[in-house]
């Protein structure tokens, strides 16, 4: 170790970057896997980079040097929850200006909110004899965590103490680009929805005396984001990057209605903008009354370099780009995404041509084309006329008749999209890395989240390269039949290849291997001459 002492940082920094290993790099936006590992997907440090975190988190310990050192291998991205300790954390790093400077990325891990009126949780308890000692295994739940966390979570939201320890903490984080929204369920929460879900049954059930919903916290996050962001951002800010993979419309009327908040001054720093909107009534509706301040918000952000807007798959939005995006041309966009959404083929195109110098990435997940529209145009106008395509993701595009014959018109159910937690205080002392020794500052990510369901699967992901072309002569691999003619052709025989030679029908869009065949097919002509 004396000798390692005496190495110049230069040569420590070497070796550090060895060690980190791209976990704790920033992936580039126009990378297919930038949405899927960046924005929606809950940061955690995986299982197999672990033992590098527990390792540049041990050379931080052995003396100053070093710990200055790694701390930007560290403090790059750190996470909040929601809590009065999360905020607690939140403050001290805020005071340690040795940290503050390297944190680029900030995540805001947000609790169910009671619904107003319905918090009633010892009333529950009592009436209905749950209790961890008397109870049935099944319903063997503590209300005592219920209910100081209930208490905890409205005192939080009655004294403000969240958004003025948001807004110290963007006042200090100057090198900050990134802010991301994330909807957390912890091991109690978990359990009381269970709990609920079984008692709704009982015809003597009072479903007024609990409601956990995300709506409400989603609400007062984005809200308070807001607010801190407005306050707390200096001149010279780097900000640029807002993502909500669980976002709800009130939250959207919050942002872009809200008098107290300057959105287009928010909107000019803007490069990013992933949202993706929960499952909702009506939700077409709310969405095309925001039109007239979507077109503010657009207008307003001219650096936009990507955006992704999604919708429930299972309820795909029926409103017109245009009524969204109002014809804006941005002159840096590289990346334009959509999800969920029922078009015609000519706002696909006309969207994609307005940006064809520019557009790197495309993504168009379960998209639907309403009946007179071809996919066969779509693409054929994107391999002929896109300059700089790199990728394009067409996973789970249809067409809209189709779709409606076979979807069985249910709701995803929504605590299957909200990622859990376990909630102990070892998980939480991790999660923002503040231990009471100030020397064990080595952990500032929650270990103990389950993967978020917005992550590519292993099977199908999409940081499989540029739509999965491995070389001139590689065969599409497929390992169940398509219905394209495409399966068995090479890159070269790709370039020359024909859209009669899609296989589109007009009617329905095969399996995975089918769209991924198509995307092959439009971007094979720019990929064999660069």
């Amino acid at each position: 170790m004396a000798r390692t002492y005496h190495f110049p940082d230069d040569v420590l920094r070497i070796i550090l970057d060895y060690v980190a290993d791209d976990w704790d790099k920033i992936i580039p936006i126009d990378r297919r896997a930038y949405l899927s590992k960046e924005s929606f997907v809950q940061p955690i440090v995986p299982p197999s980079e672990y033992d590098k975190f527990v390792a540049i988190g041990n050379f931080r310990r052995v003396c100053r040097r070093f710990a200055r050192l790694g701390a930007p291998y560290q403090w790059s991205r750190i996470t909040t929850r929601y809590s009065v300790r999360g905020f607690k954390r939140l403050d001290t790093i805020t005071r340690r200006q040795d940290l503050v400077q390297h944190v680029r990325k900030f995540s805001l891990m947000v609790p169910y909110f009671y619904a107003r009126g319905h918090s009633r949780i010892e009333e529950l308890f009592h009436t209905y004899g749950i209790h961890p000692r008397h109870a049935e295994e099944d319903y063997r739940l503590d209300p005592g965590p219920l209910i100081r966390k209930r208490d905890e979570l409205q005192a939080l939201v009655d004294s403000g103490d969240d958004i003025a320890s948001l807004t110290r903490a963007f006042m200090t984080f100057n090198s900050l680009q990134h802010v991301q929204v994330l909807p957390l369920v912890d091991s109690d929460d978990r359990l009381l929805l269970e709990v609920l879900r079984r008692l709704s049954g009982r015809q003597d059930f009072p479903a007024h005396l609990v409601q956990l919903e995300w709506a409400p916290a989603c609400y007062h996050a984005v809200r308070g984001l807001g607010k801190a962001l407005s306050n707390g951002l200096r001149q010279d800010s780097v900000f640029q990057k807002f993502s909500a993979p669980l976002l709800n419309s009130n939250s959207a009327v919050a942002l872009v209605k809200s008098p107290q908040l300057p959105v287009s001054h928010l909107a000019e720093r803007l490069t990013c903008l992933e949202v993706q909107f929960e499952p909702e009534p009506r939700l077409s509706e709310h969405i095309l009354g925001l039109s007239e301040q979507f077109e503010s918000l657009f207008k307003a952000a001219r650096n936009m370099q990507l955006i992704h807007m999604g919708f429930p798959s299972s309820n795909p939005l029926e409103v017109p780009l245009q009524q969204i995006f109002h014809n804006v041309q941005w002159k840096h966009l590289r990346v334009f995404g959509i999800q969920a959404w029922r078009l015609d083929a000519d706002e696909i195109v006309d969207m994609a041509r307005r940006h064809r110098r520019t557009l790197r990435g495309l993504r168009l997940r379960d998209v639907l084309l309403n009946e007179g529209s071809l996919w066969r145009d779509v693409l054929t106008m994107l391999r002929s006329e896109m300059e700089n395509l790199d990728w394009i993701s067409l996973r789970r595009i249809d067409y809209a008749t189709h779709f409606d014959e076979v979807s069985q018109g249910t709701e995803i159910d929504d605590i299957d999209l909200y990622p859990s937690s376990d909630s102990s205080s070892n998980a939480e002392d991790e999660d923002m890395g503040i231990a009471d020794d100030e020397n064990d500052i080595n952990h500032h990510y929650n270990h103990e989240i389950e993967d978020s369901p917005y992550e590519e699967s292993s099977s199908d992901s999409d940081d499989d390269g540029p739509a999965g072309l491995v070389g001139p002569d590689s065969p599409i691999s497929t390992t169940t039949p398509l219905t394209s003619p495409l399966k068995s052709l090479s890159i070269h025989e790709l370039v020359t290849a024909s859209a009669d030679e899609l296989g589109d029908n007009g009617r329905s869009v095969g399996r995975r291997q089918t769209t991924k065949a198509w995307e092959q097919w439009v971007i094979a002509p720019s990929h064999f001459r660069h």
